[in-house]
């Protein structure tokens, strides 16, 4: 078997990854919580549902990012993608790590458990 970019053999991948799912199974039982492998802890399926809290603006990762939940109060001396952004299609609802909630709201990969306004902007904002 071949060595990848990285230097990991895929057997060598694989098993990395089945240690990190474990262990974090593990981790949650012990906190009380049901499995996230796609269980809910009894071994029946998880229900997926969009997360209740907004994303707060001043927490460290949206700081870093620049998220702010209107796109048009993107401070564009700072972020220059959003200056950039002549026709005004960068926002959370256009980002291909964006998915659609209840129309206000919706899930982004970057900031995980939280729900961001579709009107909102931050600097990883990505073409679909």
């Amino acid at each position: 078997m071949t060595k990848g970019k990285t230097g990991l053999r895929r057997r060598h991948l694989l098993a990395l990854i089945t240690l990190g799912l474990s262990t974090d199974i593990l981790a949650q039982k012990q906190k009380g919580k049901p499995a996230s492998a796609g269980t809910n802890g009894a071994g029946g399926p998880q229900s997926h549902k969009i997360p209740v809290q907004n994303l707060n603006p001043s927490t460290p990762n949206a700081v870093a990012l620049g998220y702010t939940s209107n796109h048009q109060q993107v401070d564009t001396k700072r972020w220059g993608k959003k200056a950039s952004d002549q026709s005004g299609e960068q926002r959370c609802a256009s980002c291909a790590l964006f998915k659609a909630g209840d129309g206000n709201f919706g899930t982004c990969s970057i900031f995980a458990g939280k729900r961001v306004a579709a009107k909102g902007w931050c600097n990883a904002w990505t073409s679909r």
